[in-house]
């Protein structure tokens, strides 16, 4: 992990001034005299910043919560669950090429190889340079002719 001191101080009194702000926008109406406000922080250091900022602070107390905090698992990240759409889509381009690779064709249309998994053939060119088994087997070319096929990579 990355860590260097004045970054993080500088990280903390942004983080700090942030929490800062908040807490006297919640405070700002006039005719509150005394306020009592909750902050839960597990940083010490910015809780010591924020702290230092108010006036007339009598009492900080360090509690525990009185509750569970639980964080909701982030549906956009794969922890190895389930395989996403992309790989999905990667596995059954891989096994349709690999198909026509047995029966001998060389020159497999791209059209085929998008409606078989699913790529949109605008995308098709980027989701190939991801893949790192496509480099070693087969090829694209760029000649305007061969521009809708994939070709097999013949051993010399």
């Amino acid at each position: 992990m990355f860590r260097n001191k004045k970054f993080d101080r500088l990280k903390n009194s942004i983080v700090a001034g942030e929490i800062y702000q908040a807490l006297k926008r919640i405070a700002r109406t006039e005719d509150i005299d005394k306020c009592t406000m909750h902050v839960a922080i597990d940083n010490v250091s910015i809780f010591k910043l924020v702290s230092k900022q108010f006036k007339n602070v009598n009492i900080i107390e360090k509690n525990s919560l009185p509750f569970e905090v639980t964080l909701k698992e982030d549906k956009r990240k794969n922890n190895g669950k389930k395989a996403t759409k992309g790989k999905q889509r990667e596995e059954s381009a891989k096994e349709y090429l690999e198909q026509n690779v047995e029966k001998g064709i060389t020159k497999i249309p791209k059209e085929g190889l998008c409606n078989v998994s699913g790529i949109e053939q605008s995308n098709l060119s980027r989701e190939i340079k991801k893949w790192e088994w496509f480099k070693d087997k087969f090829y694209t070319s760029n000649k305007a002719t061969d521009k809708s096929f994939i070709f097999l990579k013949l051993s010399s």
